[in-house]
């Protein structure tokens, strides 16, 4: 059984990384404006911008997944539907993100090649591990149901 303790952390952690994303939309454009000139950003702030704008909406979607999936952890539904839905809509995100990355780092920052291709090999790697976690769970579901229907 997951200690109450763990489970607390992670729903603190995932509240915390929802109040920096949305801490970070709106400081983000004054933070841009502060260091337009320089190196990183002179592609343009506008597409600097628009890749951080874009990045933030997998990102929160998945966090948002990841607490509805902590709670059905929380309540020991692990292996049901919803859960498997969780990890699959993770997945979908991550792989989003990747996308969203590559592209970025092709058209709209090219003096962020490097961060944005890391940060595009990460999400598709995550994309890689929810899927099979998804699908561990998915058996594991199919299992539980075939050990319900026993008599």
């Amino acid at each position: 059984m997951i200690k109450k303790a763990t489970m607390s952390t992670a729903f603190v952690m995932s509240a915390t990384a929802i109040l920096i994303i949305g801490v970070m939309l709106v400081l983000f454009p004054s933070i841009l404006a502060n260091f337009g000139d320089s190196f990183y950003f002179s592609d343009g702030a506008v597409n600097v911008t628009v890749y951080f704008y874009t990045s933030v909406i997998p990102v929160a979607a998945a966090d948002l997944f990841l607490i509805k999936l902590l709670f059905n952890v929380k309540k020991s539904l692990v292996f049901t539907n919803s859960s498997i839905y969780c990890l699959r809509a993770i997945a979908l995100c991550c792989l989003l993100e990747a996308v969203n990355s590559a592209v970025a780092s092709v058209f709209y920052v090219r003096n962020l090649l490097l961060p944005a291709v890391t940060i595009a090999f990460c999400a598709f790697f995550m994309c890689v591990v929810m899927v099979v976690v998804s699908y561990v769970i998915a058996v594991g579901a199919d299992i539980k149901n075939e050990n319900d229907l026993t008599v």
